[in-house]
């Protein structure tokens, strides 16, 4: 009977004790799952601030040239009316 307290014990520490490097593991790679969802997740949150400045750089230059271009169609339009008046 002793023998076999003796044999449950030893099965139940090891027992605890792989079950706490189990335990260990398991918030190990959770916080290094988290960090990766972090950084990722930072990383997605600066590329779109980054394409959110180009392209409203891009419709700067877009409205600019659409400017120059209708003052050139109005300087073109006003040229054109005054050579039909004379």
């Amino acid at each position: 009977l002793s023998r076999l307290v003796m044999e449950r014990c030893a099965i139940d520490f090891i027992a605890r004790r792989w079950w706490r490097s189990v335990e260990v593991w398991v918030i190990a790679s959770l916080l290094v799952i988290g960090s990766f969802a972090l950084g990722f997740g930072a990383s997605q949150w600066y590329l779109a601030s980054w394409y959110s400045g180009q392209v409203a750089e891009v419709r700067r230059g877009y409205d600019e040239a659409t400017v120059q271009r209708d003052m050139r169609l109005n300087k073109l339009a006003k040229t054109a009316t005054d050579a039909a008046v004379k």
